[in-house]
């Protein structure tokens, strides 16, 4: 919901007969965030700043008297899949930042010049390697299945309120999203591996060499 704060800011914004009763932001794919409010003349508008002197930054969408059904439905986290996902974003995640410093700084920084005689030119090639080089895309895949089914497999809790009206339904989505800071680390950790892994060529300094 919007606080008092948010609707004191945006009273600055609104005409003179204007006014918010209360709102609540619409979240589409956890991500994509959109304001509706209910207005002192019975709309539900959406809310959007302009900057257009003189014109109201309300865009009413549908009266209180033209309601006729609503239904709340609120979701509860889905752990079944949600602890699995987490676990899955946190730990890939982790051992990509690991593994270039697998055999020290220097080694990451300068590169292994040959030492370590890997056919693949990388410093390491091993089983573990090898499986790590054919999770990365498999994870990227599973990554993105869980993005575009987070709404659909509960992974991140939220109410969602359906308004019927005579033309259709409209619905409103209020989730918070419990992937963010996992999945930014995941995709942090996925171009630190690709971007950093040492080499028979150079290591992690080709980035200082650039200056």
């Amino acid at each position: 919901m919007v606080n008092p704060s948010q609707e004191g800011r945006k009273s600055d914004l609104l005409l003179p007969h204007e006014s918010i009763i209360c709102g609540t932001l619409h979240h589409q794919q956890d991500m994509d965030t959109t304001e509706y409010v209910l207005t002192n003349d019975g709309y539900i508008a959406k809310y959007h700043a302009h900057g257009f002197e003189g014109i109201t930054n309300l865009f009413r969408l549908l009266h209180a008297s033209e309601i006729r059904t609503v239904e709340l439905d609120h979701s509860e986290h889905n752990n079944l899949f949600r602890i699995p996902s987490l676990a899955f974003l946190l730990g890939l995640g982790t051992l990509y930042f690991y593994r270039p410093f697998r055999f020290g700084f220097d080694v990451w920084w300068n590169g292994c010049n040959g030492a370590f005689n890997s056919p693949t030119g990388y410093c390491y090639s091993d089983p573990l390697s090898e499986a790590i080089s054919i999770t990365i895309p498999i994870s990227l895949l599973i990554a993105g299945i869980m993005y575009s089914q987070s709404r659909k497999w509960r992974l991140s809790p939220g109410t969602e309120v359906s308004i019927g009206h005579d033309s259709g339904i409209i619905k409103f989505a209020d989730r918070m999203n419990t992937f963010r800071m996992p999945g930014i680390y995941f995709v942090a950790g996925f171009f630190f591996i690709i971007c950093f892994t040492p080499s028979d060529y150079g290591g992690a300094n080709w980035l200082w060499n650039l200056r």
